[in-house]
């Protein structure tokens, strides 16, 4: 039990996800690649291949705040786990 409370403070803590949030992380993505590319191997990233990605993982202190968002491969995502880079 101890632990679900720790989790569910750590959630709280890193702030709310919003749906512009994403929008934005997404949008700079494609600015920045000129596709939807994948920050980890830098391969595009084909349809529905795609996820948010926390750099800094919450489970480590990370936060929902666009600096800590980029868009990855699933598979990459999958791979990096809870790892920070």
């Amino acid at each position: 039990m101890r632990g679900k409370i720790k989790a569910i403070r750590r959630y709280k803590l890193a702030g709310k996800l919003t749906i512009q949030t994403i929008k934005e992380v997404y949008d700079d993505n494609i600015k920045q690649y000129k596709q939807l590319t994948c920050y980890l191997c830098l391969k595009p990233i084909e349809l529905n291949q795609d996820s948010l990605e926390h750099k800094i993982p919450l489970i480590k202190g990370g936060t929902n705040k666009k600096g800590n968002l980029a868009v990855a491969h699933r598979i990459c995502n999958s791979i990096k786990g809870s790892k920070i880079l």
